[in-house]
């Protein structure tokens, strides 16, 4: 035990003693593995110019039409340029316009694309009774979707700017973009356009009157479209009074062309066609709706009760299959539900197109001249317009979103020096294991 502590006291001893020379054999090796990493990569400073701000893009639409063209063109970066006060400091030339570009994927993100490409998932989709090739295809589309996220790059090269202004220039040009797509796209989804001013020209000819109609049928058809998915949105404007007033300038149009029996015989024939034109809308409906319930079908399955047979439900893939199966199910339901409201909205219009055809024949009358009925007419159809472009326009503010999310601050593009850094303490630890060994096996030669 004696010799045990003399031992370890021996050897505390000649560490402490030799403690200059662990120094220098470890020295020895840390400078000649700098003085290669320095030959073969200098380390000189230059400060970075490229930046780079990760993005992701909402909107699938934008994904498959933006261009670096349309992003980066004069106008956005000209109006960036202004909101950032660097009008005076740069200058909009081509040299500026080419130093942004547009990269796909997330810098962060693209090591995880790949390994979703590298993954073997047969193991994994055994385990779950799931089918390959289904899994193969929700992988593919999870990757297809990683096109959504991009890379904002930009190279100042030697303009006369820190990193806040860049930052600030970065975060400006995706408000501009968003702007600029908000007009190009309508990202509201709701399928309206605003309607322009009706001018017809005195006396009415035969495209005047089929300008009127197809006006008619026009706000008739958006007011639907808003009292059914957008009702809630202004409520300080009543459709109901605007559905109203369309009925009374329909009755008035029909007033105003009984002065021209041609007019009156032409707009005849084309509310008749237009009936016809939806009795086959509403039969081709009614056909999709009877093809998604055959037999009553689809409620049977649904209300079938299942309980006797839980006990022998099994996680395999033919248990799987009956979820798959009833999903399905309920997206034909849900279907079945669209068809429906279309056919119910077709027959209004028809039974609207009906009343316009009775009235017509009718031959109502007004205590006006024609002249003051057609001035009212047009008033009133363009101040109906007014109203639902109005209406629209709420929707679309209420409903605005930013087709790019800017999802990190703009940031230098990585240099090595992190890497550079790493190089240099591995090469501390290793020098200072070399010298540890070499004193410890002169100890042991001692």
């Amino acid at each position: 035990m004696t010799e045990e502590q003399v031992s370890l006291r021996e050897i505390i001893v000649f560490f402490i003693s030799n403690i200059k020379g662990l120094i220098i054999y470890s020295l020895i090796p840390f400078l000649l593995g700098l003085a290669i990493i320095l030959i073969y990569n200098p380390l000189t400073y230059s400060e970075n110019k490229i930046y780079i701000t990760n993005v992701l893009i909402e909107d699938p639409n934008v994904v498959n039409n933006i261009t670096e063209d349309y992003l980066f063109s004069a106008k956005n970066l000209g109006e960036t340029l202004k909101r950032s006060n660097l009008s005076d400091s740069i200058i909009l030339d081509i040299d500026f316009i080419n130093s942004f570009k547009i990269i796909n994927g997330h810098n962060d993100l693209n090591e995880l694309t790949n390994l979703y490409l590298n993954s073997d998932l047969e193991t994994l989709t055994q385990s779950l009774y799931f089918k390959t090739d289904e899994i193969d295809q929700f992988i593919d589309e999870l990757i297809s979707n990683g096109n959504r996220f991009r890379a904002i790059t930009f190279d100042k090269k030697d303009l006369n700017i820190g990193s806040a202004e860049v930052r600030l220039l970065m975060a400006n040009l995706i408000d501009v973009i968003n702007e600029s797509i908000e007009i190009e796209y309508d990202l509201a989804n709701i399928k309206l356009k605003t309607i322009q001013e009706l001018n017809i020209s005195s006396p009415l000819s035969s495209i005047d009157v089929n300008q009127i109609n197809n006006r008619l049928l026009l706000i008739r058809n958006n007011i639907n479209v808003l009292s059914n998915n957008y009702s809630s949105f202004a409520p300080e404007i009543n459709l109901q009074v605007l559905l109203a007033d369309l009925d009374t300038n329909e009755d008035l149009f029909n007033y105003v062309i009984q002065e021209s029996n041609i007019h009156k015989s032409a707009l005849k024939k084309q509310i008749m066609l237009d009936i016809v034109s939806l009795d086959k809308r509403i039969e081709a409906s009614q056909e999709k709706l009877n093809y998604l319930q055959p037999n009553g079908a689809f409620d049977a399955s649904l209300n079938k009760d299942t309980s006797s047979d839980a006990t022998t439900l099994n996680a395999d893939s033919s248990f799987i299959d009956s979820i798959m199966s009833l999903s399905s199910q309920l997206e034909n339901s849900e279907q079945k539900l669209l068809y429906m409201k279309d056919i119910s909205d077709l027959e209004n219009n028809r039974i609207s197109l009906e009343r316009r055809l009775s009235d017509l024949e009718l031959e109502s009358s007004f205590e006006i001249s024609f002249e003051e009925a057609k001035k009212y007419l047009f008033d009133s159809l363009n101040y109906t317009s007014n109203q639902i472009n109005e209406y629209i326009q709420i929707i679309k503010n209420t409903k605005r979103t930013s087709s790019i999310v800017q999802l990190s601050l703009t940031s230098p593009a990585d240099t090595g020096f992190a890497s550079y850094m790493i190089a240099i303490i591995m090469l501390i630890v290793g020098s200072f294991i070399f010298g540890l060994a070499f004193i410890m096996i002169k100890f042991a030669l001692k």
